[in-house]
């Protein structure tokens, strides 16, 4: 198995997962509530769970898009996995600060949060990812060394050069 296809069946497990945990939100967020481990934070928001579920929605969108069609959806997939990175921060500044413990962290967050927004996190970084493409792109073309001609001047622009010259008065 090739490292892409790895990142891509990695890809549609963790979408359909955060998929998932965004319509259980969605759909029963007081059963989310007590059943996700979240229960000792304080009281339920419904509001806030269903909030929350349409942003864990999206970040699965962008996850499920990017599995289908890598170079358009990269920024998409950019976009959700920070969500997840940063949400994982939170979990973790939380247990530094005090407000959780390690032993809940690791019984509730790190398979739940922690591990899927560093696998999200490496799937993001997938070296083909088109930034990278474009930026060896550009360089090769750029480049001293590639056959082109190096000019001295800047090109003009297209639409300024199209443009009637009037005379200086």
């Amino acid at each position: 198995m090739t490292v892409n296809r790895l990142r891509r069946i990695l890809t549609v497990l963790l979408g359909l997962y955060f998929a998932l945990d965004a319509l259980w939100m969605l759909a029963d967020p007081m059963n989310w509530y007590y059943r996700a481990g979240v229960a000792f934070t304080g009281s339920a928001n419904v509001h806030f769970i269903r909030d929350l579920g349409c942003a864990f929605l999206v970040a699965a969108a962008s996850l499920l898009w990017f599995a289908k069609s890598p170079l358009r959806a990269w920024p998409a997939a950019l976009a959700g996995v920070s969500f997840l990175v940063l949400h994982a921060f939170v979990h973790l500044w939380d247990t530094v600060a005090g407000r959780e413990t390690y032993q809940h962290l690791l019984a509730h967050h790190l398979l739940a949060v922690l591990v899927p927004a560093l696998l999200g996190d490496w799937i993001v970084r997938n070296p083909d990812r088109p930034s990278t493409r474009l930026e060896t792109s550009v360089k090769t073309q750029l480049s001293p060394h590639s056959g082109q001609s190096s000019r001295s001047t800047p090109p003009q622009d297209s639409c300024r050069s199209s443009l009637t010259k009037f005379p200086s008065p």
